[in-house]
Formats: C-alpha cells, sequence, structure tokens
C-alpha cells in the first residue's frame, strides 16, 4: 500500500497573509497564514512534505492566527494586555495559546502596558480632565490596579477651575447655591473627591445669573399655587436654592403691592 502523498502547490501573498495550497491525498486545502509561519515551516517553494511536516504545520496554525486577530486589534488603537487578553480570550477559550499570542506580540515591541499607562495618564489627566477615583477607576478596568500614579497638585487645581468654569459657562436659569451644588456633584462624578473640591474648589467662580428675575418667575406660580401664603412660598424658593436676601426682597415687593 502506496503513502499517501502531501504536497505545497500554491503560495499567493494575500493583502499581509499568504494563502497556501495543500493537496492531502485527492483533497485540497487552503489556509491563510502569516509570513512568519510561512518562513518558520519552509513553505518558500512548491514541495512535497512529510506528514510530519504537515501536521507540525497544522498544529501551528491556531496560534497564527490568533496572533494575526491580534495584530488587527491592536492595529485600531492602544490596549492594554488584559484588554487584549479578554479580546483573544473571546476568540479562543485556551489560555495557554492566548498567553502565547501575548507573549509574541510583546516579543514584537506591540504591547507595553508602562507606555500605554503612560499615555493614558496623559490624556485622562490633560485632556479628559479627569480626577484621581475615576483615573483608578479606569485603570481596574485596565488590569493595571498594581500599578501608582502621581497626580501633580498644579494640574489637579488647574482641572477643578477649568471644569468649574466650564459648567458655570454652559449652566443657565439656576440659583446660585444651586448651580454650586451641582457643579460639585459634577466635579464628584468626575472623580474628583471631597477632599480635592476642599482644597481647590472656588465658588467665586460661579456667577450668579438674574436671581431676581427667576424668582419672579417663580413667584407667579407658587403664589397660584399655595394661594399667596407668603410662608409656603417662601420655603419653597429656600428650597431651590435662591438666597433669603433675594427673597425677601421679592416678597417684600409683592406685599407692598398688596398693601397699596
Amino acid at each position: 500500500m502506496s503513502e499517501k502523498e502531501i504536497t505545497l502547490f500554491s503560495i499567493k501573498k494575500k493583502a499581509k497573509r499568504y494563502e497556501v495550497g495543500i493537496q492531502d491525498g485527492n483533497q485540497k486545502f487552503f489556509f491563510k497564514i502569516s509570513e512568519d509561519l510561512l518562513i518558520e515551516c519552509h513553505l518558500l517553494s512548491y514541495k512535497k512534505l512529510s506528514e510530519v511536516e504537515y501536521l507540525t504545520f497544522l498544529n501551528k496554525i491556531p496560534l497564527d492566527s490568533l496572533v494575526f486577530e491580534g495584530l488587527k486589534y491592536l492595529n485600531k488603537k492602544s490596549y492594554s494586555e488584559k484588554e487584549l487578553f479578554d479580546h483573544l480570550y473571546h476568540l479562543s477559550p485556551s489560555k495557554d495559546l492566548v498567553d502565547s499570542a501575548i507573549s509574541i506580540l510583546k516579543n514584537k515591541g506591540l504591547v507595553d502596558d508602562s507606555a500605554f499607562l503612560k499615555n493614558y495618564l496623559d490624556y485622562a489627566m490633560n485632556v479628559k480632565k479627569e480626577g484621581r477615583k475615576k483615573i483608578l477607576l479606569q485603570m481596574s478596568l485596565y488590569g493595571l490596579s498594581n500599578q501608582s500614579f502621581f497626580y501633580p497638585e498644579d494640574i489637579l487645581r488647574e482641572n477643578v477651575i477649568f471644569l468649574t468654569k466650564k459648567y458655570n459657562e454652559q449652566t443657565k436659569n439656576l440659583p446660585k447655591k444651586m448651580k454650586i451644588d451641582r457643579c460639585k456633584a459634577f466635579l464628584i462624578g468626575k472623580g474628583y473627591s471631597e477632599e480635592d473640591l476642599e482644597h481647590y474648589f472656588d465658588f467665586r467662580l460661579i456667577s450668579a445669573d438674574d436671581e431676581i428675575k427667576m424668582i419672579q418667575k417663580d413667584y407667579r406660580k407658587l403664589s397660584s399655587k399655595f394661594k399667596n401664603d407668603y410662608s409656603k412660598i417662601q420655603s419653597n424658593l429656600l428650597r431651590k436654592g435662591y438666597s433669603s436676601y433675594s427673597i425677601s426682597k421679592v416678597l417684600g415687593g409683592y406685599a407692598d403691592d398688596s398693601t397699596s
């Protein structure tokens, strides 16, 4: 009985991969592989393959394909090692295979958590202007919770001031006290701590809109609702965040009108 013949009969460059055609007995198979695997398995010219050579080649294809998927993923943007692991593990639930693929990509200089963290921190602090807490949370999601980082105090102060001014400019028709409270909540949502606000938040950066006009507008609604009960109107306006001075000024004016 003659031994089955295995022949490499086709080698074509297709984009960033090579397509090789191998005839195994009466069947033809086509595989897309990297140039690295092409060279490693000596598939540079048409030839006959031994069964051992063919099986060795077949066993290397899953890792080669996974490395290619990693290259495509990293080509989109920079990712942490954990993000890359999660992506590849979704494609191939073999931890050993994924670890091997990542090791190859690291040797190519394409996976570097130190460089990734440096770039992320620069973006988070100087572009997104996020606080420590939000940065630490994101670092945990990136698998970098074991890393430490330094947040320069001058940048921290500048970010709080910048975001306070920005919030003030974008927020209209709110009592100053309410605007201050909401701005603080906004900053905490950006990852700044109560301690950060205690040191760097400046309520003087929050401008007061025309509170008198806003109170007069609310007064007209509330007077109808509470049938000119000044005590209830006053309590409601205070809860809205208006200053007692402005409320007294408006209510005093309406009281004078009603008695004249």
